[in-house]
């Protein structure tokens, strides 16, 4: 089994973001003048860390591609669950623009790239063509 980690720039992104904003709120509240406080900028700064802390925890939760022997494991950004696809020997591996593609016995089956960079599209393809071979 080969597990292949994506978003790895988004992820990081987010989290330098959400560091970023956790820093501010602190700054905000050291800084404030408490008896005039500034409530827009405490709630807006305070806002900003919740939506990045749920787009940290639930849009890249468990993004990966899992390979094993007979099949793929793979759940993509804003999946809830696991999807696979199945095959009983080796696949023909192909990619374009729109995702990878197995064929095995007349079935086709393709995990979408639909979000990922070109870049990290060709690492995944040359990571699956690799380890099935």
């Amino acid at each position: 089994m080969k597990t292949i980690k994506i978003y790895k720039s988004r992820k990081t992104a987010i989290l330098i973001f959400l560091i970023l904003t956790a820093m501010m709120f602190l700054g905000n509240i050291f800084s404030q003048d408490w008896k005039d406080p500034n409530w827009l900028s405490l709630i807006s700064s305070g806002l900003n860390i919740v939506v990045f802390y749920f787009m940290f925890t639930n849009t890249y939760k468990n993004v990966r591609i899992e390979l094993h022997k007979n099949q793929v494991v793979y759940r993509l950004a804003g999946q809830r669950e696991d999807s696979s696809i199945a095959f009983s020997e080796n696949p023909n591996i192909s990619k374009d623009w729109k995702g990878i593609y197995f064929q095995t016995e007349g079935e086709r089956s393709s995990i979408s790239l639909d979000g990922i960079s070109t870049r990290n599209g060709e690492n995944i393809f040359k990571s699956i063509a690799d380890f099935y071979k």
